[in-house]
């Protein structure tokens, strides 16, 4: 039997035709925070970890770390009134705006598209700032939100519990969320 050749196939639109390819499925969920740098840092290093994670990769590969965070904050209310709480709580944390300054560094490439430069040179997009902590102190908020987060999962049902204990009498409940760690009623919530 002969070999058929292959046929290029294009989606054909009013302004011409599309070949399919890697990027095409890339910006078919457009990435409205993409920052040129960094989310592709970021990307990268995702897709490195899933590969360690899925076993393609050994288990000891040095996935490299992010040089900075970047965020987009917000600087109006919902209303579109001025508002500068957000940008003072992510400065607190050890953010600072990213300026037409930075552009050139790994992480911010260029300036994001749609983006504009506003006051000071910060970098704005829409109704929001863009903001960038060092690795270390972003590290640093990450921890404390990490612990943050785990005490609550951890004290909720405990207390839930406890509170279970004080209702009922009589009884003696007890909770182990972790290995030797117990939680025990007090004396108060047993009544007999």
């Amino acid at each position: 039997m002969a070999t058929k050749p292959l046929v290029a196939s294009a989606i054909r639109t009013e302004f011409g035709e599309v070949f399919e390819d890697s990027s095409f499925y890339e910006q078919a969920q457009r990435d409205l925070t993409y920052v040129p740098g960094y989310s592709d840092l970021r990307r990268t290093r995702d897709r490195l970890m899933g590969e360690v994670a899925q076993g393609k990769l050994p288990k000891d590969t040095k996935v490299p770390t992010l040089p900075v965070r970047l965020q987009w904050v917000r600087t109006a209310k919902a209303s579109g009134a001025p508002d500068s709480y957000k940008q003072v709580q992510f400065g607190s944390d050890g953010y600072r705006q990213a300026t037409k300054a930075d552009v050139g560094q790994p992480w911010l490439t260029a300036i994001p598209g749609g983006a504009t430069v506003g006051v000071g040179d910060a970098i704005y997009q829409g109704d929001c700032v863009l903001m960038v902590c060092d690795a270390p102190r972003a590290a640093r908020n990450a921890a404390v939100i990490r612990m943050h987060t785990d005490r609550l999962t951890r004290d909720a049902p405990a207390a839930n519990l406890m509170k279970l204990g004080e209702a009922k009498q009589g009884a003696d409940p007890t909770f182990t969320s972790e290995p030797g760690r117990e939680i025990k009623a007090p004396p108060s919530a047993i009544k007999g």
